[in-house]
């Protein structure tokens, strides 16, 4: 589980990042997400990223008919969430670290029960996007 320790001091780092005016008011929106999976299949779906507060969001996924819900911290050009997945038809502790530019969020994920592998995600906003009709893939 090293990837476990390494995902919670990361997101312990940048919970304790100096604080910013509102970053999370400049990420909130409505993404298209392209990512892939621990089978090595790719996803698209619609990610909408709301603001709680100056720095904290709700995450929520929408991949074909299914939806994942996560809580993030925003400091800076970076988002770290947590949430908690599917794999292998059970429920299990996740988390990913995006760094956001502009109208795009680069972005790594992991899930536990996947033996330190680390997965890809692209959040590009599009305030239209809409989920597409496509099997639920775990996440």
């Amino acid at each position: 589980m090293p990837w476990l320790v390494a995902v919670a001091m990361i997101i312990v780092a940048v919970a304790m990042a100096p604080e910013a005016a509102d970053d999370a008011a400049k990420i909130a929106g409505r993404y298209a997400v392209v990512g892939v999976n621990p089978n090595k299949t790719t996803y698209t779906g619609v990610v909408e990223v709301t603001r709680e507060s100056a720095n904290t969001v709700l995450v929520r996924w929408t991949i074909g008919t299914g939806q994942t819900v996560g809580i993030g911290i925003v400091r800076g050009d970076v988002l770290a969430v947590s949430y908690i997945g599917g794999i292998d038809g059970g429920p299990a502790p996740a988390a990913g670290l995006y760094t956001c530019k502009k109208k795009r969020c680069d972005g790594v994920w992991t899930i536990g029960g996947v033996h330190d592998r680390v997965f890809t995600e692209t959040l590009t906003r599009d305030e239209n996007a809409q989920p597409t009709a496509q099997p639920v893939q775990p996440r």
